[in-house]
């Protein structure tokens, strides 16, 4: 199976303007455009559907996710599919928003991400400064990319990790910086020493602890008659259950809250009296008087009225319920609304019965006029118009005097030639035609203004009121008046009856409310002897005050409350030194126990010591065994391999060139591999720095070949060279040289070839160069450019095997 990119479909993504969908299904894909058209947007649309990342753009902003959508649009999106066993999500669809969120999961797994970034994509801004981008740290331990691309060609990896993994076991520093076991066990017996001076330290100080406590916890027993000598756990048992007094505590708490309560109401509830209550019960009497006389004078007025009311609200509210002024004001706004409804209604049929009376009239004009023409029409002959017609078809037979009918001579019975007879007649009888015409269509008119008549007077007629209908609204129309007038006239009324009312309604209330603080200072009286009775107090005299006696219950409470607090301090302090005791007795078993265990872990720690020094042994000659082999690598295969292909790329595009760019490597292999570049001055003698001693047209060649020999000397994981305008500062040598590479490496090495150009004669040129020229060969041709409108646009084409072209070229 041939692995390539077969379709890439970009909308909005950097300065793709609008929607792109190109089949890449080619092994030469060749993309020109002049600047800004989205040459290299396409190819970071292609980086960012495969990897996830634009890593251009990454090494400058970090934040670039946000800058990838158009600055026209709020989304870009992304689609990539390829034929590769390898990848997880074919085809790939990623949208990014204008914050720079991500949705969708990009092609390539992060090992393949990683190799198409770094050995088959080449952006534009990279080439410029891939030297110096492969020449610099981008770890911690100071590994640049060149560096890790040889280890993973040659495969030092493995070695590498193996003597930097074993290189701590040569040095006890490292080795306990690396293996903390080692430490842990170098450290163990002067540690077990420190701790076991800590830990007696430690048991002295609860012994201590133990016998300050234990002096407390008689002090406190004082209080109770205990025997000192009894052990903890029972102890401790009799003061939580034998010695607590929670009840009568709790007893005694709630007889306080009653007395605060008790002695508070009394306090409000002093000043109330029997004069009070009587006082209230002549303005309840007098109040209800006031009322009993409303009621004898306004009330079947009233009934009345509201019985009216009902005959025309069927639903309206009691006045009992919701008072009689809010009756009347509410009785009062719906009849105002019935009554101007039934007048409106009334208003509306006067005035259909004037329409009514202006449309007959029309109605009979029409119809008059309509009967007339009807009578005139009856009067003209309905043949007249055929006739006209007949006669008119038998003139142009007419030659002379004789008669094309009968054959006889018209001069016979006319002095005047029989054509200007025959003209006269047919003039007479159209005109009469004419004529009928016209009245026939004033006729349709008047018929159409008697059906308009028609329809205007049964439309007033149907608004139109019965008399039965009109007589029942006018009468309905007056009771609503009277009703309305008696409603308006009971205003004051209403409102002297509710006042009436309220009166009354308040000094029930009041007088209840008197009754009621009467009752209750009768129960507190009551309550104050049993709180004599509970506090089991003497020398008291019924017959004393109520606040007096409420006093002295307060104060024995507070006497009884603050030596049963005195006592129960006690009683916690006990527990507490009782369990502070057993806590310290269990911390000091557990001390004893810890001093016994530092002998056995002494020699333990002896012993750990002797197995580290059997694994340092061995891991020193294991370490040995893997430099030996790293440095027989390194001489046999690197300047076999990687100088090899670089040299024959670069003497490929640049033959002049005496200063050729190799790898060098340090002189000893027992240290880490770290690549670095130079140049050979013809094969013999070592240059410097390719930046320093190449030209700016060689050094983008000796770049652009260290990319190819990197992607070559490895196994083809993704067989895919994507290049974004490689050919800078190439004269036509160079680049002749580089079009007959891309034909190698598409048709010998069987890479995908996906390169952007900038310049049309330099496109047209590749597009001649890498033409098919088998039937494994294919072409796709791709041009960018802006609409009018600032869309992108573009145009595809596919060239593939044709052996007829030959003939046609050789023609």
């Amino acid at each position: 199976m041939t692995s390539r990119i077969t379709k890439l479909r970009a909308s909005d993504f950097r300065s793709l303007n609008g929607l792109i969908d190109l089949d890449l299904d080619a092994s030469v894909v060749l993309i020109h455009g002049p600047n800004g058209s989205g040459k290299t947007s396409f190819l970071s649309a292609l980086e960012f559907a495969l990897t996830g990342s634009v890593d251009a753009m990454s090494r400058v902003e970090r934040n670039y996710k946000q800058d990838l959508v158009h600055y026209d649009a709020t989304m870009a999106s992304v689609s990539v599919e390829c034929r590769h066993q390898d990848t997880y999500s074919n085809p790939a669809n990623l949208t990014i928003s204008s914050s720079g969120a991500v949705e969708g999961t990009h092609l390539l797994d992060s090992v393949h991400s990683r190799f198409f970034s770094e050995r088959s994509f080449l952006a534009q801004a990279t080439l410029s400064r891939l030297l110096e981008i492969y020449e610099i740290s981008d770890t911690r331990d100071g590994e640049n990319a060149l560096t890790r691309f040889v280890k993973e060609i040659l495969g030092l990896e493995v070695l590498d990790n193996v003597i930097e993994g074993l290189k701590p076991t040569g040095h006890k520093a490292r080795l306990r910086k690396s293996v903390p076991e080692f430490s842990d066990a170098e450290d163990e017996v002067e540690r077990l020493l420190v701790s076991k001076e800590r830990q007696q330290k430690t048991l002295d100080e609860l012994l201590n602890a133990s016998i300050t406590a234990s002096n407390s916890l008689k002090e406190s027993l004082e209080a109770f008659n205990l025997d000192k000598d009894m052990e903890l756990q029972a102890l401790l048992h009799t003061l939580e259950n034998s010695l607590s007094q929670e009840n009568e505590f709790t007893r005694l708490l709630e007889i306080d809250r009653e007395l605060i309560s008790a002695r508070s109401l009394l306090g409000r509830l002093s000043k109330i009296s029997v004069a009070a209550i009587a006082e209230a019960e002549q303005i309840l009497m007098n109040a209800r008087a006031e009322l009993d006389e409303w009621k004898t004078t306004h009330e079947p007025r009233f009934q009345q009225l509201v019985e009216l009311v009902t005959s025309f609200l069927v639903n309206s509210p009691s006045p009992a319920r919701v008072g009689r002024e809010t009756f009347r004001a509410a009785s009062l706004n719906e009849i105002s609304a019935e009554l101007s409804r039934v007048e409106a209604r009334l208003a509306r049929d006067e005035i259909a019965r004037a329409e009514t009376v202006s449309a007959q009239s029309s109605l009979n004009k029409a119809t008059e006029r309509s009967a007339r023409l009807g009578d005139r029409l009856e009067g003209l002959s309905s043949s007249t118009s055929d006739l006209a017609r007949a006669l008119s078809a038998v003139s142009p037979f007419v030659k002379d005097d004789e008669c094309p009918v009968c054959h006889r001579d018209f001069r016979e019975i006319s002095k005047g030639p029989l054509q200007s007879h025959l003209s006269a007649h047919i003039s007479v009888l159209t005109s009469a035609a004419s004529e009928l015409q016209s009245v026939s269509m004033e006729r349709q008119k008047a018929r159409s203004e008697v059906k308009k008549a028609t329809d205007l007077l049964e439309a007033h007629t149907a608004n139109t009121l019965s008399i039965v209908d009109r007589n029942s609204l006018v009468s309905r129309a007056g009771r609503l008046r009277d009703a309305k007038s008696q409603l308006e006239d009971a205003e004051n009324v209403a409102k002297a009856g509710d006042h009436c009312n309220e009166r009354v309604r308040d000094a029930s209330e009041k007088l209840s409310e008197l009754r009621q603080d009467l009752e209750t200072v009768e129960g507190i009286r009551r309550s104050s002897q049993k709180f004599v009775t509970d506090l089991k107090l003497s020398g008291i005299d019924p017959e004393d005050s109520t606040p007096s006696i409420l006093e002295l219950c307060k104060r024995a409470v507070d006497e009884q409350l603050s030596k049963m607090r005195s006592r129960e301090e006690h009683r916690q302090n006990a527990m507490r030194y009782t369990q502070e005791m057993q806590s310290l007795a269990d911390r000091i078993n557990a001390e004893k126990a810890s001093l016994e265990q530092i002998k056995k872990r002494v020699e333990k720690a002896q012993a750990s010591f002797k197995e580290v020094d059997v694994l340092r042994q061995n891991f020193k000659r294991l370490s040995d065994s893997a430099i030996a082999v790293r440095t027989e690598i390194v001489q046999q295969v690197f300047n076999e391999s990687l100088n090899s292909i670089w040299k024959d790329l670069f003497v490929r595009l640049a033959p002049e060139e005496p200063f050729v760019p190799v790898f060098a490597l340090p002189d000893t292999a027992s240290g880490p591999v770290k690549a670095e570049l130079k140049t050979s001055y013809r094969g013999k003698s070592d240059g410097g720095n390719p930046k320093a001693m190449l030209s700016a047209g060689n050094l983008n060649t000796a770049a652009l070949t260290l990319f190819l020999s990197l992607h070559l000397s490895a196994p083809p994981t993704l067989p895919w060279l994507v290049l974004d305008d490689p050919v800078q500062n190439m004269d036509d040598i160079h680049i002749a040289q580089f079009a007959g590479l891309l034909k190698t490496l598409t048709r010998q090495k069987k890479r995908q070839v996906i390169i952007a150009v900038h310049e049309k004669p330099l496109f047209d040129y590749l597009a001649l160069e890498l033409s098919p020229a088998s039937e494994s060969d294919s072409l796709i041709t791709v041009e960018l450019a802006r609409g009018a409108t600032g869309q992108t646009t573009y145009s595809t084409h596919l060239m593939t095997w044709d052996p007829k072209r030959l003939f046609y070229a050789a023609g």
